[in-house]
């Protein structure tokens, strides 16, 4: 009689690396550096919202834009990684966090 056991999937390290020049934001996730168009949007949910405009490397192709809303638990994103994430922070939100806490936003 042979056993089957439950594997238990344990999630990737991830990590940023943050930097603001004139309205860019740079995320670091391992060997992958990212830049975004960094603005700063009007909500009335409460909280700060920002509009992430993803760089393209060349083409004419619209940028990928994401919205991210920090406003406690209310906290959202709207790219694929939160809303799949199972509530996890994604990599956007967790990176205007820490500049934020860091007080640079």
């Amino acid at each position: 009689m042979t056993a089957t056991g439950t594997r238990t999937r344990k999630p990737p390290t991830r990590s940023a690396s943050l930097q603001t020049v004139a309205g860019v934001l740079w995320i670091t996730r391992g060997p992958l550096t990212v830049a975004y168009r960094l603005e700063r949007i009007p909500t009335e949910l409460g909280g700060v919202a920002f509009q992430l405009s993803k760089a393209h490397q060349g083409g004419a192709d619209e940028p990928e834009v994401y919205h991210v809303l920090l406003n406690g638990r209310d906290t959202s994103c709207t790219c694929a990684g939160h809303s799949y994430g199972g509530g996890r922070p994604c990599k956007h939100i967790s990176a205007l966090e820490a500049l934020t806490a860091a007080g640079k936003l």
